[in-house]
């Protein structure tokens, strides 16, 4: 899948305006007029990962006349949380939400799609920053899954439990550290359920709002599961309670 960008203030904008997804902007680090600031605050509103780089990284992407500005052209169409959820209860279901802490390994993210896609999920939820986004290759490796599942971006995980717990949802978190084994766990509809960062797990702040957590069961000496084949799990546990 080719990446595609575009360059230039004026086109930026003009790609914001027409609600184009974009997956992340670079701007040079050297910039500081109110044009550039002003525009940033667009993209904070919109959830859009933007950084500032040195003009040296903008040049070697891109040879032309890119005006301190390079937007990367999302593969995907970004959805809003709040309007996936409003559709969902507007269909008469009860909504099933994935939502992943900070997930860094576009390879986690790829499998975590598939069985996403596979067992249900009506939406996957990430953060704009520190996490892995919907690129070309998370897309390839997921063997094109999340072409077919709506993906929102929020500015914090933590938003988006709240947002989920504000709207009736059961939000259980996915925790080795759990006490509590999901089979012994209330896993009906609905339901928002988060895993966290491949190392970290579930980041403290989000843990803190957290009213639930559940662990996988394992044999005796062993408490790791990769997060992909863990997510995988409690995401079939919920998918086989529905069809009973």
């Amino acid at each position: 899948m080719k990446t595609e960008w575009i360059c230039g203030i004026n086109a930026v904008k003009e790609a914001l305006n027409s609600n184009l997804s974009l997956e992340q902007v670079l701007v040079n680090s050297k910039i500081r007029n109110t044009e550039f600031k002003s525009l940033a605050v667009e993209l904070k509103k919109k959830n859009i990962p933007f950084k500032s780089v040195p003009v040296a990284a903008l040049n070697r992407l891109y040879k032309g006349a890119h005006q301190g500005i390079i937007a990367f052209v999302s593969p995907i169409e970004y959805f809003s949380l709040e309007d996936i959820l409003n559709q969902v209860y507007s269909d008469g279901r009860l909504p099933f939400i994935l939502i992943l802490d900070q997930l860094t390994d576009v390879r986690n993210f790829g499998a975590v799609s598939r069985s996403a896609r596979a067992f249900g999920i009506d939406a996957i939820v990430i953060p704009v920053h520190n996490s892995v986004q919907v690129s070309p290759d998370a897309i390839k490796t997921s063997v094109g899954a999340l072409l077919n599942i709506s993906v929102c971006r929020v500015q914090k995980t933590i938003d988006a439990v709240r947002l989920c717990q504000e709207t009736g949802l059961n939000v259980i978190g996915l925790t080795e550290k759990s006490k509590k084994l999901i089979s012994d766990s209330d896993l009906s509809l609905p339901l928002a359920l988060v895993v966290g960062n491949e190392q970290k797990g579930i980041s403290t702040e989000v843990l803190n709002i957290l009213k639930s957590t559940v662990r996988i069961p394992m044999v005796s000496g062993w408490d790791s599961l990769n997060v992909s084949v863990a997510s995988g799990l409690a995401m079939y546990k919920v998918f086989e309670k529905l069809k009973h």
